[in-house]
């Protein structure tokens, strides 16, 4: 068991998604946690930084963007750091039920000897000023417990990049470790400049944690249109793929082979040119129709004149026809009142204000006639800054006998630092009597995000 274990130990670099064997992997840990084991000095496990602000990914994104900084350069490659593969820090924390944000001196020392990390990094991350974001990193020595003195590192949502790399200097720096000119101007490069691109990558990792592989699918592939040549989310997409767990060319990445078109019946030939079966049955049916004509042209004259007792008599007169009947006049029409087409008549809140941004926002619409609950569906757009525009996951409910319908945003994607606006469209509404919802259908509702 002991050979096993320390086999399972040994830090990795590779996979995004939450395995049975990064479970397994925790699962004997946690048997063992008793275990002494020596961690190799330069091994580093970077936990999902606590956070204040109401950005809430914010937490394991900063955290992912210095795992993958290290993940993807060539101090991983050649062994002068080796970063605890996030996937066993989330299998281990869904073993012991623990909580995302473990960043804490108190805890950080007992998940380093679990994680057989010499190093825990994290931090506290806390709203500034009017427009700023406060980062108090923490860095851990495991072995003796040691909590590294670190400075603050402050400024702007939009200077987060900026931030995270003077993070990770800082992190290599009291590790010792002894970089060359070359790692550093390769640190210093940007995997991707483009903090939309790393929200929607951040997005993707938190619904594969989840198990929710399609949306974190389409997380990636939000990722790869902000910025093509960002190659994490590419490599996590072939990685769902690989395993299975998203179709090859299903609803996340369309087929770029236009289905072939559905094949039209061949056009009749043109007269005179039927073909052999079906000048065939031409010459079939004329003998058949001649023979016809043959044996019945000499029974219909025999019966002629058995009717008529002389084949020389004068037939019968036609009858006369019977006289047409004055048209009834018809009955002047009932006047009926005409049914009122429904329209909403208000929305909470106005769309002709602004309002604040919060969490679980409620849109709520109101009706001029009672509705059908069985009819009707919306659909949602986000307008965000930093996201572009996206499909929120939405819970809807009705509510005064009918007469109001709530729009809840209950994605954990929509969060008020980039939201700039919403628009949602009422599509196939009707009420009580089945007129269909008129007047105004789609709405947009301006928001005042926090930054």
């Amino acid at each position: 068991m002991l050979a096993l274990l320390i086999g399972l130990i040994t830090p990795l670099q590779a996979g995004q998604v939450v395995t049975d064997a990064d479970r397994e992997w925790a699962r004997l840990v946690s048997e063992e946690k008793a275990l002494e084991t020596v961690a190799d000095a330069n091994t580093l496990a970077v936990l999902d930084y606590r956070n204040d602000t109401q950005w809430k990914k914010l937490g394991p994104g900063l955290a992912i963007m210095i795992t993958t900084d290290l993940v993807q350069s060539s101090l991983s490659e050649s062994g002068k750091i080796s970063v605890v593969e996030r996937t066993r820090l989330k299998a281990l924390q869904d073993e012991h039920k623990l909580a995302r944000d473990l960043g804490s001196p108190e805890t950080a020392p007992s998940m380093g000897r679990l994680l057989s990390a010499a190093y825990i990094a994290g931090g506290d991350i806390h709203k500034g000023g009017a427009a700023d974001l406060d980062v108090d990193p923490l860095l851990v020595e495991v072995p003796d417990g040691l909590v590294m003195d670190q400075p603050q590192v402050s400024g702007n949502i939009a200077d987060l990049l900026k931030m995270e790399k003077i993070l990770l200097f800082d992190i290599l720096e009291r590790m010792k470790i002894e970089l060359t000119p070359e790692e550093r101007e390769e640190l210093q490069r940007h995997l991707t400049t483009s903090l939309k691109a790393w929200e929607a990558y951040w997005d993707g990792l938190i619904h594969s944690d989840k198990g929710q592989y399609s949306q974190a699918a389409q997380s990636y592939q939000k990722s790869l249109i902000a910025d093509p040549n960002f190659t994490p989310p590419q490599e996590a997409l072939t990685e769902l793929r690989e395993l299975g767990l998203v179709a090859q060319q299903g609803a996340t990445t369309p087929s770029a082979e236009a289905p072939p078109p559905p094949q039209e019946p061949p056009p009749p030939p043109p007269s005179g040119e039927l073909g052999t079966f079906g000048n065939a049955a031409i010459l079939t049916a004329g003998i058949v129709g001649g023979l016809g004509l043959l044996i019945g042209l000499p029974i219909l004259v025999a019966n002629q004149a058995d009717d008529s007792g002389s084949g020389g008599s004068t037939p019968e007169p036609a009858p006369t026809p019977a006289p047409t009947p004055a048209p009834t006049p018809e009955a002047p029409p009932v006047e009926t009142e005409p049914d009122v087409a429904p329209t909403v008549t208000n929305t909470s809140p106005s769309t002709t204000d602004e309002t604040d941004c919060v969490t679980n926002q409620i849109f709520r619409f109101f009706f001029s006639e009672e509705m059908n609950p069985q009819r009707g569906s919306v659909s949602v757009i986000v307008n965000d800054q930093n996201m572009g525009q996206y499909e929120p996951d939405i819970v809807t409910q009705w509510g005064g006998g009918y007469l109001s319908y709530d729009v809840v945003m209950s994605d954990t994607d929509y969060d008020c630092y980039y939201t700039e606006s919403v628009i949602i469209t009422l599509s196939g509404f009707q009420d009580a009597t089945g007129n269909f919802l008129t007047g105004q259908k789609t709405f947009e509702f301006h928001l005042n995000s926090i930054y």
